[in-house]
C-alpha cells in the first residue's frame, strides 16, 4: 500500500491533485489485478475439487459449483474493495 503512494509521487512531481488522483488509478489498477488473480486461482481450485468428486459436472443449472464460485466471488470483491479502499485513505494527501 505504501508503494502506491511512493509511485504516485514519482508521477506526479510535486502537484497534489495528479498526485491524489494517481492514487486512486493506481489503487484501483492494483486490486482490479488482485481480483483477477485470486478469481483466477478460485476458478481452478473449484474445478479441480469438482472435477475430483463429482467428475465433469462443473457448472450445472440450481447449483452446484456455479453458485459456490459466485458467493466466493461476491466476498471476494468485498475483501478487495476493503483493501483498495485503505490504500486509499493510507495515501490520500490534503495538504
Amino acid at each position: 500500500m505504501i508503494r502506491i503512494g511512493i509511485a504516485a509521487s514519482k508521477i506526479a512531481k510535486g502537484d497534489l491533485f495528479r498526485y491524489n488522483l494517481h492514487v486512486v488509478v493506481l489503487s484501483f489498477l492494483v486490486s482490479l489485478l488482485l481480483f483477477f488473480l485470486s478469481g483466477f486461482v478460485l476458478f481452478l481450485v473449484l474445478s479441480i475439487l469438482s472435477l475430483f468428486f463429482k467428475g465433469l459436472a462443473l457448472f450445472r443449472p440450481g447449483g452446484g459449483i456455479s453458485e459456490i464460485f459466485g458467493w466466493c466471488l461476491v466476498f471476494l470483491s468485498g475483501i478487495v474493495t476493503g483493501i483498495a479502499g485503505v490504500a486509499i485513505i493510507r495515501n490520500f494527501r490534503v495538504k
